[in-house]
C-alpha cells in the first residue's frame, strides 16, 4: 500500500515520471533477492516455498502496480507539460482515470494478499523452510 501511495504522489509531481518506474524496479529487485536468499540458504525447499507461496501473489501485485504506474506516469507527464512548458491541458479526466485505477490496483493488491494467505495455508505444512 505504501508503494501505491508513493506512485500516487509521484503523479502530482512534474518530475515524477522516472520515479513511477523506480518503485517497480525496487519491488522487482527485492522479490528476486528474496527468492535468491531462500534458494541459497534453504536449497530446494526454499525455492519451492518461493514458487508456491511468494511468487504467485507477487506476480499479481506486480501487474497491478505496473498498470497503475503507467497511469501515474501519464498524469505526471501532463503535469510536467503544464508546469514547465506551459502547455495547458485538461487534467480532470486523467485524474479521474488515475483515481479509478488506484481503486482497481488496491483491489488487486488486496486479492494478492488473500492469495498469499491462502497459498500459505495450503502449502506451508508440506514445506519446511
Amino acid at each position: 500500500m505504501a508503494i501505491l501511495l508513493g506512485l500516487y504522489g509521484c503523479s502530482f509531481s512534474g518530475i515524477g515520471v522516472p520515479f513511477c518506474y523506480l518503485f517497480l524496479a525496487v519491488q522487482g529487485v527485492s522479490t528476486g533477492l528474496t527468492g535468491g536468499y531462500l534458494y541459497f540458504y534453504h536449497g530446494v525447499s526454499g525455492a519451492v516455498f518461493n514458487l508456491l507461496i511468494l511468487l504467485m501473489p507477487a506476480v499479481l501485485c506486480a501487474g497491478a502496480l505496473l498498470l497503475f504506474a503507467r497511469n501515474c506516469a501519464g498524469v505526471s507527464y501532463l503535469v510536467c507539460k503544464d508546469l514547465f512548458w506551459g502547455e495547458k491541458e485538461e487534467l480532470g479526466q486523467p485524474f479521474h482515470r488515475l483515481t479509478h485505477s488506484l481503486g482497481v490496483a488496491t483491489a488487486l493488491i488486496v486479492a494478492s494478499a488473500v492469495l498469499k494467505q491462502l497459498s500459505f495455508w495450503a502449502f506451508s505444512s508440506y514445506i519446511q523452510v
